[in-house]
């Protein structure tokens, strides 16, 4: 077993490296490594490191060489070399950089760097030094390591001082006539229309201003996000926020309309730069200026002096060359950043031209000046004060960084939006709060509601019929939620309501009412449609093909946390035919957002293509005018052998005789159903009486009839009855539709009605493990060892199980250095590898599917990779020597924390 020492004794040639390879030894501490022939001149000194961490002297004291450890030893200057005069190892630097130009790209770009982001490719590295070295790259170079000396003018700047310049791309988002959105329950992640954006300035920083309109309020808005993540995990950037009432206030930053569009032109002094503007009553325009280069004079010393430029700026009546000077502004500035400004300007109401260019020439020497100005973009505005009201609104302002800038509409934003509760009428001329996550309740409020719905007034609709199919939506559990941001008619949005609901919003005459497929009682809530009151000819019986019935039902579904879910439920004889592949019904169920209600309903489907395989139409005469679709009547056809009908002639309560025969075979229990058209029973339906007739000891084919038991009523001429085998029961039938036909005749259609389709609930399917449970568990911690860039690496690794899309990594340090949980990053994989945490500190890290850190599995590592083996990390136990078993956890307190004692195995 080795140990690799590495020598850099001549810090300006990063090539001048000797290594070897040295025994390793037990015991062995890193100045037993230390090379012999190190000659330290005055004004250098040398680092060690172990591993690619620097270690101090008293931590090279302590430390222990491991096998394969990799230490290097390198001579570097110390404090930039002191003294008041002048430095003559940066004198001979300066000279080095001719001679070490071909290879400082990565070598000097790395110094550039902050400890731990050192993970850019050497290939980017280089580009991005050598954008800018013409005249200077020497200096540039050589400062990363040696500071240069002050500068002396007033106006100067240190190269070192420099930062990165981010910034944001001009853009308009609007577009006329989109629909603002309605909120029905609680909605999660909804992407909410982009109002307006427009870009402001704060010296050299540069900031978004964006307003979204959510929806229809008032609203509870929640949970901003910016590609997934808080708000909060985002620096400089702010939300307010609107509920949507009518006198709200405008939202900061708001209060005028702002049209922004991008102009992107290299100003001149030679020539005007043209735009037109569009706004025909525009009263203030905006002038975006920037020197995206910066701005400035490179002195001999490699400081920065001050330069200027002058910008000059006009308007004209769109259309005229009356142009007007507007300002003449100097820009002043000695910094490689981005300059930016912008100028405001009040104008006359109109439509407007603009044009700019540079007052006066600039130096041209391109190799001391930098001093480039682009016209970014122009803002044309309308003064007012814009409150939006009845719409939630929310304004995000956020300054231009390496997290946040760019295309902002790169960049996904989305919230909670709620309303969980609507005033809707009662059926009795007043207003009652009704729940939103009831399909029923919100198809009613689609239906009254004057701003966003059909506006129909409480006569309009049958309330009770509504209230029925709520309540049938609450016995089956079914709550939903919809977010409303496509324009759609109203017929559309009762379907999918109804849809998941299972109810259908029907026109009744001039009203509008439900039919809600339930189960009904029987037979008070039937109606007897037979022979006798059906015009002769008109049945007919139809069966729905069965060949191609679907074999499995598969539901799209809207998981509040998830989105987008699919399920497949199978029929107890899924693919039993072999030579054909199973046939599969696919349905989609925006308002459905819980795996038990898609499951549900998955078998409703299932049980309707299993049970129901008639259809009756019938042209009825007007005994069957009170009929409405919904209903669930009898239907007896002669033909069809359940039975015979006809109508009453003549009789008592204990015997009839029919207008027409019916046949009677012996020994053969029959029954005789009547339906009174004069009396009703407590619900004020027709009422509809039962009896038993009298057995014949001979095949009989004769009118008159019997009975066995008392009638509740004498039946009146003409009244509809029905003959059949006793215990046999009627086949029922529920309306779908009734369409008038000449002579006032109506056209019934039916659909066979089954009970066994509302046992519909099943079971819940049984997962292996916690499938369903989208948290993230099982976490485990190890230690890796890895090569990357050269050096050699000790990381914590993560890995878990669970199903969300996303999973947040959150991240706090415990103990002294306590902080508060900070957002480290997010992936999709189940595992993941943290670079560019501190070393020697305790930490506690949690893995969650949502934005609280509370709801993911936690685990702690105290992360010192110079200690640390490799392996997984798991808690510490203390052997107990009373041959028990019982191996207790330990713990120790630290600055008020409870931490478990964890180790490397």
């Amino acid at each position: 077993m080795n140990v690799l020492v590495y020598e850099q004794l001549n810090f300006i040639d990063p090539l001048s490296c000797v290594k070897q390879a040295v025994p390793w030894q037990a015991g062995m501490k890193l100045h037993d490594l230390v090379p012999e022939r190190i000659d330290v001149p005055c004004g250098l000194d040398v680092i060690c490191s172990v591993n690619g961490h620097e270690v101090t002297d008293f931590e090279a004291e302590l430390y222990r060489v491991k096998p394969n450890d990799a230490v290097l030893f390198r001579v570097v200057p110390r404090g930039g070399g002191g003294g008041g005069g002048k430095n003559p190892l940066k004198m001979i630097a300066m000279v080095a950089v001719a001679i070490v130009a071909a290879y400082t790209g990565q070598w000097y770009a790395a110094g550039l760097l902050k400890a731990g982001t050192i993970a850019a490719s050497s290939a980017a590295v280089v580009a991005g030094v050598t954008t800018a070295v013409v005249g200077m790259a020497g200096t540039m170079l050589v400062n990363a390591v040696l500071p240069p000396d002050k500068p002396t003018q007033a106006g100067a700047s240190d190269v070192t001082e420099d930062s990165p310049t981010y910034a944001w791309r001009a853009a308009n988002p609007s577009k006329n006539g989109s629909p603002v959105a309605i909120v029905q329950g609680d909605c999660n992640n909804v992407l909410p229309f982009k109002l307006s954006q427009y870009i402001s300035t704060d010296g050299n920083k540069q900031f978004i201003n964006a307003l979204y309109g959510v929806g229809e309020g008032e609203l509870e808005l929640s949970n901003f996000c910016i590609k997934g993540m808080p708000v909060a995990q985002y620096s400089d950037v702010t939300i307010e926020h609107t509920s949507g009432t009518a006198l709200q206030a405008p939202l900061k930053g708001f209060q005028d309309g702002v049209f922004e569009r991008a102009v992107s032109m290299k100003l001149t002094h030679s020539e005007w730069t043209y735009f037109d503007g569009e706004g025909d009553a525009i009263q203030a325009a905006g002038f975006g200026i920037s020197c995206p280069s910066g701005l400035y004079y490179a002195n001999d010393n490699g400081s920065f002096g001050t330069t200027q430029v002058q910008i000059a700026i006009e308007r004209a009546p769109h259309g005229t060359t009356n142009w007007q000077r507007l300002a003449t502004h100097t820009i002043s500035a000695a910094q490689r950043t981005a300059v930016r400004k912008f100028w405001r300007f009040d104008l006359p109401k109109s439509r407007h031209a603009y044009r700019a260019k540079l007052a006066v020439q600039p130096p041209s020497d391109a190799t001391r000046y930098v001093n480039d100005v682009w016209w970014e973009y122009v803002q044309e505005i309308v003064p007012d004060d814009f409150r939006h009201p009845y719409t939630a609104c929310f304004a995000l302002k956020g300054l231009a960084t390496d997290q946040f800038s760019g295309s902002f509409d790169s960049y996904r934003i989305t919230c909670n939006a709620k309303r969980m509760t609507a005033q809707l009428p009662d059926g009795s001329g007043d207003l009652v709060e009704r729940s939103l996550t009831n399909p029923a309740w919100m198809a009613l409020e689609l239906a009254t509601n004057p701003r966003f719905g059909a506006g129909l007034p409480e006569s309009r609709v049958i309330v009770d019929e509504f209230a029925a199919a709520a309540e049938w939506c609450d016995s089956l559990g079914i709550s939903s939620n919809m977010y409303w941001d496509t324009q759609t008619d109203l017929a559309s949005a009762w379907d999918e309501l109804g849809r998941f609901g299972r109810f259908r919003v029907i026109p009744r005459g001039t009203r509008y009412g439900v039919i809600s497929d339930r189960p009904v009682l029987l037979p008070d809530q039937s109606f007897i449609a037979a022979d006798s009151n059906s015009l002769l000819g008109s049945t007919s019986i139809d069966y729905l093909p069965v060949k191609e019935r679907a074999e499995a039902v598969e539901v799209t579904w809207f998981d509040p946390e998830k989105g987008r879910q699919i399920l497949r439920r199978h029929s107890p004889h899924f693919h039993q035919l072999k030579t054909r592949l199973p046939s599969i019904a696919k349905i989609t169920l925006a308002a459905c957002n819980s795996f038990e209600s898609a499951w549900r309903y998955a078998g409703y489907r299932l049980n309707c293509n299993r049970f129901i395989t008639r259809t009756i139409k019938r042209t009825m005469s007007v005994d069957a005018a009170s009929v409405q679709p919904g209903h669930v009547v009898q239907a007896v056809v002669r033909d069809w052998n359940w039975g015979e009908s006809a109508r009453v002639h003549s009789g008592s309560a204990t015997q009839i005789t029919l207008t027409q025969p019916v046949t009677l075979k012996k020994n053969t229990p029959y029954s005789l159903q009547v339906k009174h058209g004069s009396v009703q029973n407590s619900n004020g339906q027709e009422r509809i009486d039962m009896a038993d007739i009298m057995p014949v000891v001979e095949d009989t084919v004769t009118n008159k009839l019997v009975l066995t038991e008392f009638l509740s009523a004498i039946p009146q001429v003409g009244s509809v009855a029905t003959v059949g085998k006793a215990n046999d029961a009627l086949h029922l039938f529920r309306v779908s539709s009734i369409r008038r036909t000449s002579k006032n005749k109506v056209e019934i259609t039916g659909i066979e009605y089954a009970k066994e389709v509302y046992a519909d609930s099943g079971d819940l399917p049984v997962v292996d493990g916690d499938a369903g449970n989208i948290g993230a568990r099982n976490l485990t911690c190890s230690v890796q060892a890895v090569d990357e860039d050269g050096l050699h690496k000790k990381l914590v690794h993560l890995s878990w199980q669970g199903n969300a899309i996303t999973w947040r990594i959150f991240v706090r340090k415990v103990g002294a250095g306590i902080t508060p949980w900070q957002l480290y990053g997010t992936t999709r994989n189940t595992q993941i590898t943290l670079r560019g945490i501190e070393d020697k500190n305790f930490y506690r890290i949690a893995v969650s599917h949502t934005d609280n850190p509370a709801d993911g599995a936690v685990t702690e590592v105290l992360y010192d990779p110079d200690v640390m083996g490799t392996g997984t990390i798991r808690p510490l136990r203390v052997i107990k020597d009373d041959q028990s078993g019982f191996e207790p956890l330990m713990y120790e307190t630290e600055s008020g924390e409870v931490l478990q004692l964890m180790e490397v195995f």
